[in-house]
C-alpha cells in the first residue's frame, strides 16, 4: 500500500458466504498520511466514516489496507453483512457482528484445515459505541511467527468494520490491544459524502 495521492474506488467484498446478499453500495477507500499518523476513510456517495491512527511510526505496506505502526500490523476491512442500510438497534447490531465473526472463524478453520480454533470474545464500549474484541490462536505446528489473531469489530451502515492485528511471538499483548482500542475510539460517522482527494490535500 501507499498513502493515497488519489482515491481507491472499489467495493469491499466479504471473504465468505455470510455477505453474499449484501447491497452493491460502493465505497471509496483511503489511508491518508497525516501529521499525527494516518486517517482511514470509507465513503459512498451518501455516507462515510473515518478512523485515526495517532503515531509517529506509521508506515505503508504493499497491501492497500494494511499499515505498520512500529512493528505492529493493522489491517482494515469494511464488509457488507445485510441487504439494507437501515438503522439497527444496538442488540441487532451486536447480533450482526457476532454472525460476521462466526463466519470468519469458520473461514479460518477451513483455511487452516482444523476442526476447532481456540477463540475468545469480549464486548467493550468505546465512546458509547459497542465493539467486539475477539481473538483466535493459531494451531500448534503453525509455521508462521504469529501466536494469534486479534480483531476489533463494530457495525456501521449495514457493514462490519474490522481492525485486525496479528500478535507476533514475543509481542506485548496488552500493547497490541491498546492500539486497537485507541484507533476504535476515533471512529466518526457522517451522513454525507467525503471527498478523499480534498481531505488528502487538506491534511498534507
Amino acid at each position: 500500500m501507499r498513502f493515497i495521492p488519489g482515491v481507491l474506488a472499489l467495493m469491499l467484498y466479504a471473504t465468505c458466504s455470510f455477505a453474499q446478499n449484501a447491497p452493491p453500495e460502493y465505497f471509496e477507500t483511503g489511508i491518508i498520511k497525516t501529521k499525527f499518523g494516518a486517517r482511514v476513510a470509507y465513503t459512498s456517495r451518501k455516507r462515510a466514516l473515518t478512523l485515526d491512527v495517532a503515531s509517529s511510526e506509521v508506515k505503508a505496506t504493499e497491501h492497500p489496507y494494511v499499515i505498520l505502526v512500529g512493528t505492529q500490523v493493522l489491517q482494515f476491512a469494511f464488509t457488507p453483512v445485510i441487504n439494507d442500510t437501515l438503522s439497527r438497534t444496538p442488540d441487532k447490531q451486536k447480533e450482526l457482528v457476532l454472525g460476521y465473526v462466526q463466519s470468519e472463524i469458520d473461514y479460518a478453520k477451513k483455511i487452516l484445515k482444523v476442526d476447532n480454533l481456540v477463540s475468545t470474545t469480549e464486548w467493550i464500549t468505546l465512546n458509547n459505541k459497542p465493539y467486539l474484541f475477539w481473538t483466535y490462536y493459531l494451531p500448534e505446528g503453525d509455521q508462521s511467527n504469529v501466536v494469534k489473531q486479534t480483531y476489533l469489530c463494530t457495525y456501521s451502515y449495514g457493514r462490519v468494520l474490522s481492525i485486525n492485528s496479528p500478535l507476533m511471538k514475543g509481542a506485548d499483548e496488552a500493547q497490541s490491544k491498546g492500539l486497537l482500542t485507541q484507533v476504535g475510539k476515533t471512529f466518526m460517522q457522517y451522513n454525507n459524502y467525503i471527498d478523499l482527494e480534498k481531505m488528502y490535500k487538506a491534511m498534507r
